[in-house]
C-alpha cells in the first residue's frame, strides 16, 4: 500500500502506513485532532481532522464537526502538525535505508538523479508496496561525453550518431528520465535531445559550458540540475548581478526549471573558502 502525499511526523506516518486493526479499511486513514500547515498561506488550522480515501484528501475540517466512518484507520495527530508531503527535487538514491529517512523528514516524492537496475527495481517494489518509501522518479545512468569508470550509473557518447541507441536502451529499460552530465558539444547534447524529444522523455542534468543557459534553453533541456553551473559557465564564475535579470528571462523563455542544489554548493564552497561563517554569509 502507497503512503498517502502527506505528512505528520516519524510516528504518525508509520502508524498511516502499517496494517489496519480487524474491520478497518487500510484505503481510508482519519487523521484526528491535527495542526494542518496547507501552505497556501502563512496560517495554521488548528485541531483539524483530515479525511483520505483511496489516498486522495476527501475533507479538512475542524475536529468534531466531520463524520469518521467506523472502519477508517486512526491516526492521532494530537500535538502534531500536518503538511502536503515534500518532494526532494534532486535526490541521489544509494541504500533502500534512504527511504524511511526521506519519509520521516516528510519527504513523499523524489527523482533519483542517478539511475540503475537496482535502482528500478527498487522503484517497482515501492510502487507494488513491498517496499515503504516515497513515490519514485529516475534517470537512467548519466550521460557523459565520454567513457567513465562508474560505469553502472554512467554511460559515456562519444559520438552524436550514438545518441539514438544511448537513448533508446534507457526509454526501453522503463527510466523516466533522461540526464545529461559533462561538458557535452553542442551537436552531442543537440543529438541526445532530438532521441529524447522522439521517444517523448524530458532531459534534465547539467548544463554544459560549451552549450550554455541559453544553447539548452532552445535544444529543449526540461531542467537545470544545479543553479552554481550558470554562474561557473554563462558567468564565468563572476556573479555579474546584471547578467541575473538576462539568465532569468532565458530560463522563463524554455519554462525551464531550474534545481537549485545550494545546500550542496554550501557545502562545497565552504570546504574552500577560508572566511569564517558570517563572512561567508554575507558574500
Amino acid at each position: 500500500m502507497r503512503c498517502c502525499v502527506f505528512a505528520v511526523s516519524a510516528i504518525s506516518l508509520v502508524l498511516a502506513c502499517a496494517g489496519p486493526a480487524a474491520g478497518q479499511d487500510p484505503a481510508t486513514i482519519a487523521i484526528e485532532h491535527v495542526n494542518v500547515v496547507t501552505m497556501a498561506n502563512s496560517s495554521v488550522l488548528r485541531d483539524q481532522t483530515v479525511l483520505v480515501a483511496d489516498g486522495l484528501v476527501t475533507a479538512v475540517s475542524p475536529s468534531g464537526t466531520v463524520t469518521v466512518p467506523d472502519n477508517a484507520l486512526p491516526v492521532d495527530g494530537t500535538g502534531r502538525f500536518l503538511i502536503p508531503g515534500l518532494a526532494g527535487t534532486h535526490v541521489h538514491i544509494l541504500d533502500v535505508n534512504d527511504f524511511p529517512l526521506l519519509l520521516a523528514h516528510g519527504v513523499t516524492t523524489v527523482p533519483n538523479m542517478s539511475g540503475s537496475e537496482m535502482v528500478l527495481d527498487w522503484r517497482e517494489q515501492v510502487e507494488a508496496g513491498s517496499l515503504l518509501g516515497p513515490t519514485l522518479y529516475t534517470t537512467g545512468p548519466q550521460i557523459k561525453p565520454e567513457p567513465h569508470p562508474l560505469v553502472d550509473i554512467v554511460v559515456g557518447l562519444s559520438d552524436p550518431a550514438d545518441a539514438e541507441r544511448v537513448v533508446g536502451d534507457q526509454v526501453a529499460a522503463g527510466y523516466d528520465l533522461i540526464r545529461v552530465w559533462g561538458d557535452h558539444e553542442y551537436e552531442s547534447l543537440a543529438a541526445v535531445l532530438r532521441a529524447s524529444d522522439s521517444s517523448g522523455i524530458r532531459v534534465t542534468g547539467h548544463l554544459s559550458d560549451r552549450v550554455g543557459l541559453g544553447g539548452a534553453v532552445t535544444l529543449g533541456e526540461s531542467s537545470v540540475a544545479h543553479i552554481e553551473e550558470i554562474i561557473n559557465g554563462d558567468f564565468n564564475r563572476q556573479l555579474d548581478e546584471g547578467r541575473i535579470p538576462i539568465a532569468v528571462r532565458e530560463a522563463q523563455r524554455g519554462d525551464l526549471a531550474i534545481g537549485t542544489t545550494l545546500a550542496t554548493y554550501d557545502m562545497i564552497a565552504r570546504a574552500t573558502s577560508s572566511q569564517d561563517d558570517d563572512a561567508f554569509i554575507e558574500r
